[in-house]
């Protein structure tokens, strides 16, 4: 048996042999510092190429754009009972559209009713 608690065929007493290129009282060998600096290079390429993707794709949760209001006719031409089509410029420039029947509508009474809607 081995004595001392060591596994057989374990030799006693070898030193551990130093890095290589390693100098005494060196805290940091040139292996060590090449490693780090090329951790630090490609930090910094997956960050060039994360941050701006990023960027792109949240850019649009700050940005309000504004809902143009359109006359749509008179109050009493609505009634809650029912459903009366009208038609409205989604996109101005673009064209009319009927307003389809999922589009949500925001509306303002007055002597005239003026909506907002968002398809």
């Amino acid at each position: 048996m081995a004595e001392d608690g060591n596994k057989q065929g374990k030799p006693n007493g070898l030193p551990t042999p130093d890095p290589a290129g390693y100098f005494k009282g060196e805290s940091m060998n040139r292996r060590t510092a090449f490693t780090v600096g090329i951790q630090g290079i490609g930090a910094l390429a997956g960050a060039a190429i994360v941050l701006p993707a990023i960027g792109f794709a949240a850019a649009p949760l700050f940005e309000q754009e504004d809902e143009p209001w359109q006359a749509v006719g008179r109050a009493s031409d609505f009634s809650p009972d029912t459903y009366r089509p009208v038609t409205i410029t989604a996109v101005p420039g673009i064209g009319s559209a009927t307003l389809p029947a999922s589009t949500l509508i925001g509306c303002s009474i007055s002597s005239d009713l003026r909506c907002s809607g968002s398809l």
